[in-house]
């Protein structure tokens, strides 16, 4: 279920699942704003509810107690994938050996997949920045920026085919653009590390916060010609 933000129309994905027993309080984690979505009708032969009916504005709430961080950032996790599937990439830092997002890249994916070019080539890096992620960390109840959860893989699947990729391409251009790009999305200071970095919890998975320490740990890395690898604990 896509939702947005009321106050900064950041858009989210929504299990309905956690409808099932009526409305949740929820918050952006871009904004902080706090509003409430209500479950939406499920009444044989209903039109389904738009987006703006379901949603129940709570904008004198201060009870932060019962927000639920349900919400999930799909595209900003995409948008960091991307951005480092590109930057290990072989013509960049050479952490794995592809080239399926450069500029040739991509047009070699064009011929056979026309439309969905740019999710061919993220998938196909996925996999490879994977392989070698998992052989640095385990696989053993922890989770990183190219393996999440099964939920949240499902959802990146059925996001990345409608992505809107024309904002990001410019993005993956160069090794020093997307490098910017990359060190342009927080402003915490890291000392670069080598090898694997425990971030979070696995509840810290999806908090944009985690989101963008994990870029930063990578952006740090990539300048210092080192090689390290953020992970998530799911215990």
């Amino acid at each position: 279920m896509n939702v947005k933000c009321p106050k900064c129309e950041k858009k989210y994905d929504l299990d309905q699942a956690h409808l099932a027993q009526g409305s949740i309080k929820v918050r952006c984690s871009n904004c902080k704003q706090v509003w409430v979505i209500r479950a939406q009708s499920r009444k044989i032969g209903a039109r389904p509810e738009t987006n703006e009916a379901a949603i129940d504005y709570a904008l004198r709430d201060r009870d932060m107690k019962n927000v639920i961080p349900k919400l999930l950032p799909i595209e900003d996790l995409i948008t960091v994938r991307a951005i480092v599937g590109f930057l290990g990439e072989k013509p960049q830092f050479g952490w794995w050996d592809t080239n399926f997002l450069s500029e040739t890249g991509l047009k070699f994916l064009n011929i056979t997949f026309p439309r969905t070019a740019f999710s061919a080539g993220v998938n196909s890096v996925t996999e490879a920045a994977k392989r070698l992620h998992d052989s640095r960390i385990g696989k053993g109840q922890v989770y990183h920026l190219f393996r999440m959860s099964e939920f949240v893989e499902q959802r990146i699947h059925k996001r990345i085919s409608n992505f809107e990729s024309s904002s990001l391409m410019p993005s993956l251009k160069t090794k020093q653009i997307a490098l910017e790009k990359l060190q342009a999305m927080t402003d915490e200071h890291l000392e670069a590390q080598e090898g694997p970095i425990q971030v979070g919890k696995g509840r810290d998975l999806l908090q944009l916060f985690s989101l963008k320490r994990v870029a930063k740990h990578y952006a740090h890395a990539f300048e210092n010609g080192k090689q390290a690898f953020p992970y998530f604990t799911d215990f």
